[in-house]
């Protein structure tokens, strides 16, 4: 699976490095190599941070062309390997807050405490899952979004789900009107 990050949620960070351009490619996918730079392996090496990412983006790019992405943590004993592992868990975790907020709506979250937070995030869970398999139960080519929109419009309709999941744009069935018995008492 690829992930794309768009470019606009950088720019919050590119005025910390002065105005520093953000540059956008898209459509590309290929291996990863990720090397490892260390400050302060040597005991007369005195470069602060910046100055490290400095010299390792200016050594890149005199190999060759390519993206560079630059990882930064204060786990120092971490290998590159498993900081590149913690970004993209983190990374599915945001996709997955985009997607509750996209599809379901949420704005902001009802309680602060840690246990209202997890009642929250398992009952959206629970609802993401529920509609991930409605989704792949239907034989009609839903989007994730349109699946809970139309459903969302057609709540306190009286139908066969299964049916309207695989035929949504058939007409509305039809009302079947009964007569109100009356309950003889007395």
């Amino acid at each position: 699976m690829t992930t794309s990050i768009p470019a606009v949620r950088f720019t919050h960070v590119s005025r910390h490095f002065g105005d520093a351009p953000i540059i956008e490619v898209s459509g590309r996918t290929y291996p990863v190599e990720v090397r490892y730079r260390p400050l302060g392996d040597d005991a007369d090496d005195d470069r602060d941070q910046t100055q490290g990412i400095i010299e390792a983006v200016d050594e890149l790019c005199r190999e060759g062309q390519g993206d560079i992405l630059v990882f930064l943590t204060n786990h120092l004993t971490f290998g590159a390997t498993t900081i590149a592992a913690i970004y993209k868990d983190r990374w599915q975790i945001e996709l997955f807050f985009k997607a509750l907020k996209q599809n379901l709506k949420i704005k902001t979250f009802v309680g602060t405490s840690a246990n209202a937070l997890k009642v929250q995030v398992w009952t959206a869970l629970i609802a993401m899952l529920i509609l991930k398999y409605l989704q792949l139960r239907s034989r009609f080519a839903w989007s994730l979004s349109n699946l809970v929109a139309l459903l969302r419009m057609n709540l306190f309709t009286h139908r066969d789900l299964w049916a309207w999941l695989d035929h949504p744009f058939a007409g509305p069935p039809t009302i079947l009107v009964t007569t109100q018995e009356e309950l003889a008492l007395g």
